[in-house]
């Protein structure tokens, strides 16, 4: 059940110098993965409208069994969410020959507090290094990540040359993480 909801948005550019133009902290993407496992589509999805029905358009039948609501199996959710992006953070940092203490900020999805911990002891990510804001706005789904880092930008948490790391999990069981160096001009 989600409580809250947002939205969020940030330009991507592959020019660096709009940092002259703007106050805000550009934070450079140095790397990003994101992954699938169809195989556990069923535990978190919207089973209509959708193609798997037998038709693309919502008709009064599907909406008559509820299909058009969202269905997620969250203890199956959790635990392969924590996982995945346990695993995906040290994907990415082997990629990019960087240690876990070289990380300055994580920014996780913010779907719910058992997540957060979980992930954080996966990980052995020090909390404090963990942006949070499901306290105050609640799971705010896909936007949830730029709301985050809006709060890390507002709380002056971005230090020029340090690494952000944004941690990502949704629905048909995709994830992803990018990781992020704040930039000097």
């Amino acid at each position: 059940m989600l409580f809250g909801d947002g939205a969020g948005a940030v330009i991507v550019s592959n020019n660096l110098r709009l940092s002259n133009y703007t106050s805000n902290p550009v934070l450079e993407l140095k790397d990003l993965i994101i992954a699938t496992d169809g195989a556990f589509a069923e535990d978190l999805s919207v089973k209509a409208p959708g193609t798997a029905n037998g038709k693309d358009w919502l008709n009064d039948e599907q909406m008559e069994l509820g299909l058009h609501y969202g269905s997620m199996n969250g203890r199956v959710v959790i635990m392969h969410a924590v996982r995945k992006l346990g695993d995906v953070a040290n994907e990415i940092l082997k990629r990019n020959s960087l240690s876990l203490d070289q990380i300055s900020l994580l920014v996780p999805h913010q779907a719910n507090a058992n997540l957060l911990k979980s992930l954080a002891k996966r990980m052995s990510f020090p909390e404090e290094k963990i942006v949070v804001n499901l306290d105050r706005l609640g799971n705010t789904s896909s936007a949830s990540a730029f709301l985050a880092l809006c709060q890390a930008k507002e709380e002056s948490r971005f230090i020029p040359g340090q690494y952000v790391m944004i941690l990502a999990f949704g629905a048909g069981f995709t994830w992803g993480a990018a990781l992020c160096q704040v930039f000097v001009s």
